[in-house]
């Protein structure tokens, strides 16, 4: 008898309590933004979500890159024509990328006498780390 009055107590307790956050929340929703003390909850919550829209933008960004890039190493690989406009258009979108890179290992020796492209592939690594870490970021 006890525990089911107990229960029964809680339970009502919860739904008042439940019903008083749903009437603060509603009169909370019905306030104009400048009355309200928590104008600031807004304005966090837009930040959070310009955030999240920044990061999953990057996150494509990076994405397509690594797209571009794994679709031109195939294409060097079987297109003989150097006229080819897809392929042309693989490099214009990955060089501007890979060219830093590239200027930066040029300065060590041992990475000119090289017969592959090692900065394509550190470029290809860096992308890789950085979208891994991206989701580190988010909120």
């Amino acid at each position: 008898m006890r525990r089911e009055v107990s229960h029964n107590l809680f339970f009502r307790f919860y739904t008042d309590l439940s019903c008083a956050q749903a009437h603060l929340r509603q009169a909370a929703f019905l306030r104009r933004p400048e009355t309200t003390n928590n104008a600031w909850c807004i304005e966090i919550t837009v930040l959070k979500l310009f955030i999240y829209v920044l990061i999953n933008f990057t996150y494509f960004l990076l994405a397509a890159l690594q797209l571009m890039m794994f679709l031109r190493a195939l294409l060097s690989w079987f297109v003989a024509d150097d006229g080819n406009p897809f392929y042309n258009f693989t490099v214009m979108v990955t060089e501007p990328v890979i060219l830093p890179v590239r200027a930066l290992l040029e300065r060590f020796e041992f990475v000119r006498g090289l017969p592959v492209d090692v900065s394509f592939f550190v470029t290809f690594i860096l992308l890789t780390v950085a979208e891994y870490l991206l989701p580190a970021v988010s909120l």
